[in-house]
């Protein structure tokens, strides 16, 4: 059975209150179309010669939808006992038959070629290979030709495939220099065990106070 009508109320004034006022306009204006609520509320205001607030006409439809006397469906707003439009039927279900077809099954995975993976690991350790030692190894392919800085740390990065910063390759080189590894004459870095060797009078060997020779550190 359809919901009783909600006894006529009287705001101040012995106006009807807002909530009547939306629920009679909603009933004796819009029937089954439905209308949204701020549509509603200025057919009430003009129904009824009276201000509704907005926030008020909230509260009004909230009440009446608690009481069961009106409905929402979307945006629009309805009589508890219209028909608001039905809901769409939902998408026929796809045929059992589309459901369990075959699920492709991937191929399974081949070990790479024993040279394939050889090649890959070589290029994996290169990646790791460090700053020092790729600049070292590079400098050992110059032979007896020497090799600049900048020169050497390019020709490093392309064998090893890896970046090497300019600031890491110069703290590279001081450190290799200190340990013996290369020398620099001029521009030029060589290997310790290439290179044309150093004049007599610039000999590396020097002797300290105390009449020994002290080696002194290769210029970086």
């Amino acid at each position: 059975s359809a919901p009783a009508a909600p006894r006529r109320r009287r705001g101040p004034g012995g106006k009807i209150s807002a909530r009547d006022a939306l629920y009679r306009t909603l009933r004796e204006n819009f029937g089954q179309q439905g209308v949204k609520s701020a549509e509603l509320r200025r057919a009430a205001e003009k129904k009824f010669g009276r201000e509704i607030a907005s926030h008020s006409a909230s509260t009004a439809l909230w009440t009446l939808g608690k009481e069961g006397l009106v409905r929402r469906d979307g945006f629009m707003w309805y009589t508890a006992d219209d028909a608001a439009p039905a809901p769409a039927a939902p998408a026929e279900a796809a045929p059992l038959q589309a459901a369990s077809a075959p699920v492709a099954v991937a191929p399974p995975m081949v070990a790479p070629p024993p040279a394939e993976e050889a090649a890959s690991r070589e290029r994996r350790q290169r990646a790791k290979i460090s700053a020092k030692d790729a600049l070292y190894q590079t400098i050992q392919s110059y032979g007896q030709e020497g090799v600049k800085s900048a020169e050497l740390r390019r020709a490093a990065e392309k064998r090893f495939g890896r970046e090497i910063a300019s600031h890491s390759a110069s703290t590279a080189l001081w450190t290799l220099g200190k340990e013996g590894m290369i020398r620099r004459e001029g521009f030029l870095w060589y290997a310790t065990d290439a290179g044309p060797q150093p004049e007599s009078g610039s000999a590396a060997a020097e002797t300290d106070n105390t009449g020994g020779n002290g080696a002194s550190a290769p210029a970086v």
